[in-house]
């Protein structure tokens, strides 16, 4: 959620990007409250 919300407020400043050993589904939550925010993360991986 931090990669997303820097990159759709301060995107034209930074670039964040996150990396994992394993990733895995996103919270079906996490994924709601961002798009209620304006923010799509549902093709992101934890």
């Amino acid at each position: 959620m931090a990669e997303a919300w820097l990159n759709h407020t301060c995107g034209e400043y930074f670039e964040a990007q996150s990396a994992g050993l394993e990733p895995g589904a996103l919270n079906p939550l996490a994924v709601e409250v961002m798009a209620e925010a304006g923010i799509d993360i549902s093709k992101k991986k934890t």
